[in-house]
């Protein structure tokens, strides 16, 4: 069942009609079976369809919709204060390393966005965190810092943003993305459609 409740529909949901699917009720082979109907699943579907290989998706509900109906629709590289983190766990080769192939993510996806025609509203935004209180600022500086020894495009501003409520510091990253995932994943299905094998309201182990 889904963690959401059938009585608040996403403005995602409610502006897209979806397809469904039918329920597997034989055994059928594949090359590559990809367990869920999410964004996840449908990107990693299309990408290996794209490359040749025979794909079948199985979704334990309805297809898209989960998480992926009820997102921000942001798709950002700023995950919190995530590369000060990255940098002392691991190394701050790790942490770029990490940051490219989140960039890389979002240049593909409007690389598909591009090579489709998909109106699904994405446009490049910037990201932002903030701080409302003062004694949170220095956590913002030492991202801050983070993000000039990797080279990451952002800056640190002090109530230099318009935004609709009182902070103490923003940090910005730039690039970033945002837009209708339901549409753009509307068109992913009609892509697939024809070439992946998808059934809904069937899982991989039954209780």
């Amino acid at each position: 069942m889904s963690e959401f409740s059938n009585e608040n529909i996403s403005f995602w949901s409610d502006s897209v009609e979806l397809p469904s699917f039918t329920a597997l009720d034989k055994d059928i082979e594949t090359e590559v079976l990809v367990v869920g109907g999410g964004i996840s699943g449908l990107m990693n579907a299309y990408q290996l369809t794209m490359r040749g290989h025979e794909v079948t998706i199985i979704e334990g509900n309805s297809i898209l919709s989960g998480t992926t109906a009820n997102t921000t629709a942001r798709i950002m590289a700023q995950q919190g204060l995530l590369y000060g983190q990255i940098s002392k766990q691991k190394d701050e080769d790790s942490a770029r390393l990490y940051y490219d192939s989140q960039m890389e993510a979002i240049d593909e996806i409007e690389n598909i966005v591009n090579k489709h025609d998909i109106d699904c509203d994405f446009k490049r935004v910037d990201g932002v965190i903030y701080a409302v209180y003062e004694d949170s600022v220095k956590d913002l500086k030492k991202e801050a810092e983070v993000y000039k020894t990797l080279g990451i495009d952002g800056n640190l501003f002090r109530n230099e943003m318009k935004l609709p409520f009182e902070t103490s510091a923003e940090l910005v990253m730039k690039n970033q993305a945002e837009f209708h995932p339901l549409k753009f994943l509307q068109t992913i299905l009609e892509v697939l459609k024809e070439k992946v094998l998808q059934f809904m309201n069937t899982r991989a182990v039954n209780p």
